[in-house]
């Protein structure tokens, strides 16, 4: 099935993936995995950073998306997609109709139109392959690129931007994603080339197990205009002060978080917490929420949903503060929200407690404002010093904020890619 590194004569045929036969070679480093390309999920906002540094590690690279279509903007002459510079192949995992075709395809990895694509392709070219992994599915891809890449003689690694506690109280499938998760990081990745780490927690654990690591958190291209376009656009009015939660909502205390919000407008503090990604009825089925709760806000809780892409970043740069609040436990430790690192970009300091490796990066009263611990009157306590806070200084925290992405830039990391890639 798999085709060997022989060049093949010129063609004029057209390949699943849109591009000519006879087109370049391939890039040097193939990212794949279960993320959008360029836009549609932090996945991509993430990886549009680790391209920029793996370019400036001298790489040239490219992505395999699991999506059915690239954008018109990108799209080329020849039927590839470019953004800036950088080839994508938009091919698209298929959806199973049936529970049975599901789990036939979780256990095997079949099929897999990006699979079938590179066991079609030249891949003289290619030195790496990276895997993003999703959250289901992980080992039969992993186990089926290992096979290739050995036939190839290119080198595997895997991104782990996390490490989920285990949750069977939601059925098979989560059993199946737990043990999918488990036997990823436990058993598979130790055998693959190289791990890229998002946390010194994550590092530490495969650096203890004799594993190749590298220490990379989110990162992001600044050089992109959206970044300090939306920053100027935008410069929030002293009060109301607006708190922003972005992103996957179930895992921070929101129940407290709202507590909090409501203790401190009941004595008069002007104070709004908005959600964006999140529905009413999404935060309100939470437990500790509840309808009651959510209502007993009155205006002082907004939601704008799930929006266009174009509309995220004016979104959060218009924003006071961004806000995490996360238990200290093994999963908060392993996963580095890559919110702080867009926030840090739109100059939106940060409320939270500190989890995984923010204490690095995020300083009280300079680009933060710290909450000591995910209780009620912790909440409340950092809340009065957000409301004393001058016009001035929240100018203040503003460019530092922008100043702390600086550290997230993707340039500043190309020497521990070209380290783990040499």
């Amino acid at each position: 099935m798999l085709r060997t590194n022989r060049l093949r004569p010129p063609s004029f045929e057209t390949s699943a993936g849109g591009e000519p036969a006879h087109s370049e070679p391939l890039p040097e480093v193939l990212i794949i995995g279960e993320f959008p390309f360029p836009t549609g999920a932090a996945g991509a906002n993430y990886l549009r950073g680790h391209c920029r540094s793996i370019c400036e590690a001298g790489f040239t690279v490219g992505l395999l998306p699991n999506q059915s279509t690239g954008r018109q903007e990108d799209a080329q002459p020849d039927g590839t997609y470019r953004f800036k510079g950088l080839p994508y192949w938009p091919l698209c995992r298929s959806r199973p109709g049936s529970r049975f075709e599901r789990y036939l395809q979780y256990f095997t990895g079949k099929p897999d139109a990006r699979l079938d694509w590179l066991a079609r392709k030249n891949l003289a070219s290619v030195k790496i392959l990276i895997v993003y992994p999703g959250v289901w599915g992980t080992v039969a891809l992993l186990l089926r690129l290992r096979r290739l890449c050995r036939i190839h003689k290119i080198r595997l690694l895997v991104h782990v931007v996390e490490w989920q506690a285990p949750n069977c109280r939601g059925g098979l499938a989560h059993l199946m994603r737990a043990l999918d998760g488990e036997a990823q990081r436990r058993w598979l990745n130790p055998h693959l080339d190289g791990v890229i780490c998002v946390s010194e927690y994550l590092k530490n654990y495969y650096d203890s197990h004799g594993v190749r690591a590298a220490l990379i958190p989110p990162l992001v291209d600044l050089t992109e205009p959206v970044w300090r376009s939306s920053a100027a656009a935008v410069t929030p009015p002293h009060r109301p002060v607006r708190l922003l939660f972005s992103g996957r909502y179930s895992r921070d205390r929101q129940d407290n978080l709202l507590k909090a919000v409501k203790a401190m407008r009941e004595c008069g503090g002007e104070i709004v917490l908005e959600y964006l990604g999140a529905s009413k009825e999404n935060i309100a089925d939470l437990t500790g929420v509840g309808v009651e709760l959510v209502n007993s806000l009155g205006d002082g809780v907004r939601f704008h949903g799930k929006v266009p892409d174009q509309q995220v970043h004016g979104i959060v740069a218009s924003a006071t503060f961004g806000v995490l609040l996360r238990e200290d436990a093994p999963w908060s430790k392993a996963c580095f929200p890559s919110k702080v690192a867009e926030f840090s970009a739109l100059g939106v300091p940060m409320l939270c407690n500190l989890t995984s490796d923010l204490a690095h990066y995020l300083k009280h009263g300079e680009n933060a404002v710290i909450v000591q611990d995910t209780t009620v009157d912790a909440v409340c306590a950092a809340l009065r010093q957000v409301l004393s806070l001058t016009s001035e200084q929240m100018l203040g925290m503003r460019q530092a904020s922008r100043e702390t992405a600086t550290r997230f830039d993707g340039c500043r990391h190309a020497v521990a890619y070209r380290n783990l890639l040499t």
